[in-house]
């Protein structure tokens, strides 16, 4: 299958697919035109290599895979402009909108049409994402083309339509969620005495490996990890007891639900 990409929209998210799909092997800068407003500057992407265009009917022409990263509340509006016109052997629609459901995005193309709803994170520009993804059709050609293409740039997870929201607050809210947390044991460890770049590194690095052992094939449950490193008596378990009297645990979790809350009220 050919893989001539547009991608509607060159902010942050948009920009960062591109980089990753370049990345990953998947695509060279030529195949890849992003779309901008007519008063945006484009000559970021230009040195880059991507085509730009500024109308979207005339960029989805000869693509194959058409991904929207644009805002929410534009998704729908943008998709219905050029759905007219998209051929249903040759091209498919991949949306990263938050919120906006796969009934939503194939009441638009119609349902002959392959569409993805993908929720990655920034991190996809080092070939490093969790991207969930729902579909409308997950036996065909095209989706599984599409798969290849994130898992290229991370790690994908097919989910139900229906979760597609509890997992943006879980894999792309909680990117934030995660730096966050680094912050804050990089501020405590600058209060104890180390330099505030060496706090930066050491902290990422000891997150790094904390997901590192979760995330091989012999990974037990999160409990167990800890309790590798919590001995009776010791001073992790004593700073995990203040963490947790101060609140911790509870207020990662009200902020997850606060995410989910927050996206499904906009339904």
């Amino acid at each position: 299958m050919n893989k001539k990409i547009t991608i509607i929209g060159g902010g942050n998210m948009g920009k960062a697919i591109a980089q990753g799909l370049v990345s990953s092997g998947f695509s060279e800068a030529h195949d890849i035109t992003i779309t901008r407003s007519p008063s945006s500057n484009m000559e970021d992407l230009q040195k880059m290599g991507y085509n730009t265009l500024c109308n979207n009917n005339e960029a989805v022409k000869d693509a194959n895979f058409i991904i929207l990263a644009v805002k929410p509340y534009l998704c729908k509006d943008i998709l219905a402009g050029f759905a007219n016109q998209l051929n249903p052997h040759t091209q498919s629609v991949i949306s990263i909108a938050a919120s906006i459901t796969l009934d939503e995005l194939t009441a638009i193309t119609g349902d002959y049409i392959t569409v993805a709803r993908i929720i990655p994170n920034t991190a996809i520009e080092l070939c490093k994402s969790m991207s969930c993804i729902s579909t409308n059709k997950p036996n065909s050609e095209n989706f599984q083309t599409i798969l290849t293409m994130f898992s290229g740039m991370g790690t994908v997870e097919v989910l139900d339509d229906s979760l597609m929201n509890a997992a943006t607050a879980l894999a792309s809210c909680g990117t934030a969620f995660f730096l966050r947390m680094i912050r804050a044991m990089e501020e405590g460890a600058v209060q104890t005495g180390i330099k505030p770049k060496t706090a930066q590194k050491i902290a990422a690095q000891t997150a790094n490996g904390a997901a590192a052992l979760l995330l091989k094939a012999t990974a037990s449950h999160t409990e167990a990890e800890i309790d590798k490193v919590t001995t009776p008596g010791g001073i992790t378990i004593k700073g995990l007891n203040e963490m947790e009297r101060n609140g911790m645990s509870s207020a990662i979790i009200q902020g997850l639900i606060t995410a989910y809350e927050t996206m499904q009220k906009k339904k």
